[in-house]
C-alpha cells in the first residue's frame, strides 16, 4: 500500500483541482478493507506521503467517515431498543386484558394466575 501511495502522488495532486473525489473514494474503500487493528498503519502511511497542506482535508474526511458510522450503528441500536421495548409493552398489555376478561368470566383467582404468571398483588392492582 505504501508503494501506491508513492506512485499515486501525482494523482493526488490532480485529484486536488477536482476536490478529492478519487482519492476519497480510494480511502473510504480501502478503510472499509482494512482490519481495525491496521487503522493506524494506515493514518501513518497517508501522513507520510500526502502534500502538507493536503493531510489535514484527508485526515478531516476519515474521521468524518466515522462520525457518519457512529451516527448509523448509534441509530440501528436505538431501533432495536425501540422495537423490544414496544414488543415487551405490547405483551405486557395483553396480558392485562387477558386477566380483565378472565376475572369478567368469573376464572377463580387461583386459575388466572397461574395462567398469566402475574402474582395476586399484580391482578389486584389491575382491579
Amino acid at each position: 500500500m505504501e508503494e501506491f501511495l508513492e506512485n499515486f502522488k501525482s494523482c493526488i495532486l490532480l485529484d486536488k483541482e477536482k476536490g478529492y473525489i478519487y482519492i476519497k473514494n480510494f480511502l473510504w474503500y480501502t478503510d472499509s478493507k482494512l482490519p481495525e487493528d491496521k487503522y493506524p498503519d494506515l493514518e501513518n502511511i497517508i501522513r507520510g506521503h500526502l502534500p502538507k497542506e493536503d493531510k489535514e482535508d484527508i485526515m478531516r474526511t476519515i474521521a468524518q467517515k466515522y462520525r457518519e458510522e457512529g451516527i448509523e450503528i448509534g441509530q440501528e441500536k436505538g431501533k432495536l431498543e425501540g422495537k423490544l421495548e414496544g414488543k415487551l409493552e405490547g405483551k405486557e398489555e395483553g396480558k392485562l386484558e387477558i386477566v380483565k376478561a378472565m376475572l369478567l368470566k368469573g376464572y377463580p383467582l387461583e386459575d388466572v394466575t397461574l395462567l398469566t404468571g402475574l402474582s395476586r398483588s399484580q391482578i389486584h392492582g389491575l382491579v
